[in-house]
């Protein structure tokens, strides 16, 4: 009996996509971001560390302010070199980010970074929980 292909190189083919971690032998990792508004977030968050910058002339110039906010010098690539790179049935807009995941943020610290934050002087402390059944 034929085993289905079809289904598993079309699950292969979308696995590692869309935020997609890759490592090397090195093990270091890079997260892959595509598409104008992401990569544009990405450029305008100063703790992340960028890798590479693989840009079209299309997202060049939508993308110019940010790209020369952050001081990097962009690789010009064609849209076929990013289909190469990231799949054809991807929608790259022009652009694709190689760069550092970020650190995690662990929920304790950030509880804790926005109780003890100054919340004004008439302003009660903020409830955690609350007992009973009925309406505040």
């Amino acid at each position: 009996m034929a085993k289905n292909t079809k289904k598993s190189s079309y699950k292969k083919l979308r696995s590692g996509r869309r935020g997609a971690q890759t490592g090397n032998a090195s093990g270091s990792t890079r997260v892959q971001i595509y598409g104008t508004h992401a990569v544009e977030a990405a450029l305008d968050n100063p703790t992340r560390f960028i890798h590479a910058l693989h840009i079209a002339d299309n997202a060049l110039a939508r993308l110019a302010p940010a790209i020369e906010r952050r001081g990097i010098t962009p690789r010009k690539v064609g849209l076929r070199d990013l289909d190469h790179m990231l799949g054809r049935d991807v929608v790259h807009q022009g652009v694709l980010l190689e760069t550092a995941p970020l650190p995690e943020l662990d929920l304790m610290d950030f509880l804790e970074s926005i109780a003890t934050e100054d919340l004004g002087a008439s302003s009660p402390p903020l409830p955690c929980s609350r007992s009973g059944n009925g309406p505040a």
